[in-house]
């Protein structure tokens, strides 16, 4: 494969990650900015915050189903790229520190959730697993996926990932835990 068309699929793989969804719903029901709400983000959690539980699973859905898309796309393209990890990496970079809003975001669970669905279905039904006893534990949704993306490097190498993918799993969930880092200390403060 081409560097060119590998430099095409990064920069699209940002670009389509870097589409701030919560931000456009927020702004189609008249809020102007969504980040000065809440937490601050574009996430499906603070869109919720303000508008309702229904956009939560719109903003979440959308979001994952970008990650997944893409993914699945340029596998059924170049269905032996050797190069998808990086391109997920690109969508999460993307969505978490967008171009069309100076470099903020999200916090990456939804694209996350995505990128799982594409790579592994199985590390994404554990992961969920995860997040649904840390929810019923922690009450909260930050928190609950705080403990299910700790959860990620666990569960590549029980399923027996091999040490790229480990890695890959290990780096998208300190990355997201780290974005988290404000809900981390908003609940250890309680």
């Amino acid at each position: 494969m081409g560097y060119l068309r590998l430099l095409f699929y990064f920069l699209g793989a940002y670009f389509v990650g870097a589409i701030p969804t919560g931000w456009i719903v927020a702004r189609f029901k008249g809020i102007k900015n969504i980040r000065k709400f809440g937490s601050g983000t574009i996430g499906a959690t603070n869109v919720a915050r303000s508008l309702g539980i229904g956009y939560f699973f719109l903003v979440f859905f959308v979001d994952a189903f970008k990650a997944f898309g893409y993914l699945w796309l340029i596998h059924q393209v170049s269905p032996h790229c050797e190069c998808l990890l990086v391109y997920a990496l690109a969508l999460l970079l993307g969505n978490t520190r967008s171009v069309f809003l100076k470099f903020s975001g999200g916090k990456g669970v939804a694209t996350s959730v995505g990128i799982l669905a594409a790579l592994s279905p199985a590390m994404l039904v554990l992961v969920f697993f995860v997040w649904v006893v840390a929810y019923f534990v922690t009450r909260t949704v930050g928190m609950a996926s705080v403990f299910a993306l700790l959860a990620l490097p666990l569960f590549a190498v029980t399923l027996q990932a091999d040490v790229v993918m480990t890695m890959f799993f290990s780096a998208l969930s300190l990355w997201c835990v780290y974005l988290h880092r404000n809900n981390i200390k908003a609940y250890v403060a309680e």
